[in-house]
């Protein structure tokens, strides 16, 4: 398993991003690698034993699919969706 350690994320009121979320996150598509939802869904599904604020899964899954370690896709409405990085080719 290739979990990468998340640097001190910090949200847009100043608070930080509680370390180990990202691991979390990262060890659910480890599991279930075909799992793609919206912020939401994954504070509400992934996350539901851990309580979290919806600025800081935002932030946290913004930094992740900025560094390429998850996907970050948009539907027809502009819904960003998140899901485990696929191999290309």
């Amino acid at each position: 398993t290739d979990i990468v350690r998340i640097e001190v994320l910090t949200m847009p009121s100043g608070e930080q991003v509680r370390p180990g979320l990202a691991e979390a996150v990262l060890r659910y598509l480890e599991a279930h690698p075909n799992a793609v939802d919206t912020a939401r869904g994954i504070a509400t599904y992934w996350l539901h034993d851990i309580p979290c604020d919806m600025d800081e899964i935002e932030v946290m899954l913004d930094t992740l699919a900025a560094r390429g370690t998850v996907e970050r896709t948009a539907t027809a409405d502009g819904t960003r969706l998140y899901g485990k990085r696929l191999a290309r080719g």
